[in-house]
């Protein structure tokens, strides 16, 4: 399985966390040969760091990951960084909350993570399926990937630049 296409997003939404001011993340689309598709997310804070972020996907990395063994997703975080280092490497949203879940899942020693149960554009209306916080607790889906559908008209109406 090949990556065949790597997209940017780049998202601006009004944050009802802190008083509905706008926020800005990057999402970005990998699709296989396959058609299997997956997202990942950077909060890239402000509009010109959102931007930015879009161009090193689209003409770093993207052509430096595309034909790539999809799998191999260590070696491609290590490229990634790589190519980033001398930009920084640092970076919540619903794809933030289904990684960091899974993370904790196979860690026999963490038990808390962040999760913001407010409603929120990209913590409830990015995925056709939010995660819920019931008596303290948020359960992790037995399903493929990161268990939650983004919604692609979604990703389009916060889109921006």
């Amino acid at each position: 399985m090949k990556i065949q296409k790597i997209q940017a997003f780049p998202l601006a939404y009004p944050e009802p966390h802190y008083k509905g001011i706008e926020r800005y993340i990057t999402l970005a689309r990998v699709e296989s040969d396959d058609g299997l598709v997956g997202w990942g997310e950077c909060i890239s804070q402000f509009r010109e760091a959102t931007l930015a972020t879009q161009i090193i996907i689209d003409q770093g990395f993207a052509p430096m990951l595309t034909g790539e063994d999809a799998l191999d997703v260590e070696r491609h975080w290590h490229k990634m960084l790589d190519h980033i280092w001398w930009y920084g490497p640092e970076g919540i949203a619903a794809l933030n909350t289904a990684a960091s879940l899974h993370m904790l899942a196979s860690s026999p020693h963490a038990d808390c993570t962040d999760f913001k149960p407010h409603e929120s554009p990209m913590q409830h209306e990015l995925v056709s399926d939010p995660w819920v916080q019931e008596n303290g607790y948020v359960a992790i889906r037995d399903v493929p990937g990161l268990g939650v559908t983004v919604c692609e008209d979604v990703v389009e109406k916060y889109v921006f630049g």
